[in-house]
């Protein structure tokens, strides 16, 4: 690398040395990968630049057109923008000499966030993934097993100890998850034969030497082993179940995170509320919930029908009046006025629910427009 650019590798490293004081090392890690990139950027479009002092705004819309012509997904590129934008003006808060003197950003830079529906694996697929796993019965598909079985994010299965399985006075028992991607642990129920499953793997999982635990530097008894003492990686379940998916032909792709969105989105069609499912996977709010879970049509019509059955024998469920030639002034007046109001209800209710911000203002003055209509009505005929 050129004299001039060591410059702006020392910022880097400088930058990464104080935020791995208080971040997780993989989020460390994915600061170094974004500003990398950034930095591989300045060197071949502008080799001049010796220090993020001298940026400009014309180099970082540069930047971004040149993310945006790489083989990236929205989410990729987003992250990738984010950690960048961090950097640049974490070091102009802390006063450094290096840091940008000009405002380079703007509202509208960062492309929109890719909210895609969960993928949970069809009836079929995970019936059948599930009995290909049992019947090969090795290290790695007992723990596909036990991710399924649980709802885990692939790192925070390959975190687990061998002391992560608890058993409770009553005979039940969970699986205690330490610290993960939220920086916050859990302990998720389990039936006895989930608890059988963690047994076989502690068991075949022999006696290999302790690894040394990332996040506190310490010696630590994972519960995915080699023999030889090394972890397993995420890369070990995606092998497997490629594997699987070739020789079995199935005919849904299976993914670590897909056996995630599957056990969701059982839980919540057998009824499960969204506050415990959101404790079990490990969520702070609601909406993330929401995100990772599937809600069928079926499932609302058995739920509306369920609902409409509860509430028949409590309360009569109103109908709107009928339009008769033979209806009288009166009636007919009431009959007009209650669809009005019911119409802006309506809208009212599709502006919460399903508008766009852009789009929320237009509507309300729509619904009050209604409202007043209906009340104009009501007055002219009265």
């Amino acid at each position: 690398m050129a004299p001039r650019m060591c410059e702006l590798q020392k910022t880097q490293c400088r930058f990464l040395e104080e935020i791995a004081l208080y971040l997780r090392p993989n989020t460390v890690k994915d600061s170094r990968s974004a500003i990398n990139l950034f930095i591989g950027y300045l060197k071949s479009a502008h080799p001049g630049l010796s220090s993020f002092a001298e940026l400009k705004r014309s180099h970082y819309v540069g930047w971004l057109r040149y993310l945006a012509r790489r083989p990236l997904k929205q989410n990729s590129r987003r992250n990738r923008i984010i950690k960048v934008r961090c950097f640049l003006q974490a070091i102009q808060e802390w006063g450094w000499r290096e840091a940008p003197r000009l405002s380079l950003f703007r509202r509208g830079d960062l492309p929109p966030e890719d909210r895609c529906l969960p993928r949970p694996l069809s009836e079929e697929t995970d019936r059948a993934l599930e009995d290909e796993l049992r019947k090969r019965d090795g290290f790695i598909h007992k723990a596909l097993l036990l991710l399924r079985a649980t709802g885990l994010r692939s790192q925070e299965l390959l975190d687990l100890r061998i002391d992560s399985l608890r058993k409770f006075p009553a005979g039940e028992w969970a699986v205690h998850v330490p610290l993960g991607k939220l920086h916050n642990e859990r302990v998720i129920p389990v039936d006895a034969e989930t608890a059988r499953i963690f047994e076989e793997i502690r068991q075949l999982r022999g006696s290999p030497q302790p690894a040394t635990d990332p996040e506190t530097g310490k010696p630590a008894h994972f519960l995915l082993m080699r023999p030889s003492g090394q972890r397993f990686s995420r890369d070990a379940f995606r092998y497997h179940l490629g594997k699987i998916e070739r020789d079995v032909q199935l005919r849904e792709h299976p993914s670590p995170h897909r056996l995630r969105h599957t056990f969701a989105t059982e839980m919540l069609r057998a009824g499960m509320s969204l506050p415990v499912l959101m404790k079990i996977l490990g969520h702070r709010t609601i909406g993330m919930v929401l995100r990772y879970t599937l809600v069928t049509a079926a499932d609302v019509q058995r739920a509306y029908t369920e609902a409409s059955a509860a509430l028949e024998g409590r309360y009569k469920i109103p109908t709107y009046p009928a339009l008769h030639r033979q209806s009288t002034r009166k009636s007919t007046r009431q009959a007009i006025v209650y669809r009005l109001e019911a119409f802006a209800a309506q809208v009212e209710a599709f502006r919460c629910d399903f508008a766009k911000e852009s789009e929320k203002k237009k509507i309300q003055r729509f619904v009050e427009r209604l409202r007043r209509l209906a009340a104009d009505f009501k007055d002219l005929t009265s």
